[in-house]
C-alpha cells in the first residue's frame, strides 16, 4: 500500500504517511460500525484512493487562503473610492439611465422587470401577456442596445 500510494504521489514520504494513518483509521472505523469486509485488500486499497483524493481537495482549498504572513507584505487599496471614480461612475449612471429611458416601450418594460425587479423570464410573459420567446427577444435586443450605446 505504501508502495502503491509513493507512485500516486511521486515520492512525497510525507503526504503518503498521512494517507496511510488516515486510511487506516478509516478501515478501523469501518470495521467497528459493525460493517462485514470480505475483501480487506481491496477495501484498504479504495480507501488508501480516496484519502489521497481527499489530502489533495484539502490542500487545494488551503491553498486559496491567504496566511497571515502574507498578508502583512501585501498593500491593500482603499476600500472607499476616488472623487474621479465616484464622479466617473456616476456618469456612466446618469449614461445608463438616459439609454435605458430611449429603449422601445416594451424592451424597456422586459428589461426593467428582469434587471430591477428580479422576475423571471416566465413571470414577465404572464405579466406583461407576451410568450416567454418574445421576453428573450426583448432582453437581448436592450441588452445589444445598453452595450452598444455604453461603449461609444
Amino acid at each position: 500500500l505504501k508502495k502503491f500510494l509513493l507512485n500516486r504521489t511521486g515520492n512525497d514520504f510525507e503526504q503518503v504517511e498521512e494517507v496511510l494513518q488516515e486510511s487506516f483509521l478509516s478501515l478501523f472505523r469501518h470495521i467497528k460500525s459493525g460493517n462485514k469486509v470480505t475483501h480487506d485488500r481491496g477495501l484498504l486499497f479504495k480507501i488508501a484512493k480516496n484519502q489521497l483524493i481527499d489530502f489533495h481537495r484539502r490542500k487545494f482549498k488551503e491553498s486559496m487562503y491567504v496566511s497571515p504572513l502574507e498578508t502583512e507584505k501585501k498593500e491593500f487599496p482603499s476600500p472607499k473610492p476616488s472623487y474621479e471614480q465616484i464622479l466617473s461612475d456616476e456618469q456612466d449612471l446618469n449614461k445608463l439611465q438616459k439609454i435605458i429611458d430611449c429603449l422601445p416601450t416594451r424592451c424597456r418594460e422586459v428589461f426593467m422587470l428582469s434587471r430591477f425587479e428580479g422576475m423571471k423570464h416566465r413571470q414577465i410573459a404572464d405579466a406583461c401577456g407576451i410568450s416567454v420567446s418574445m421576453v428573450e427577444k426583448h432582453l437581448k435586443k436592450a441588452i445589444t442596445i445598453i452595450r452598444s450605446r455604453m461603449n461609444n
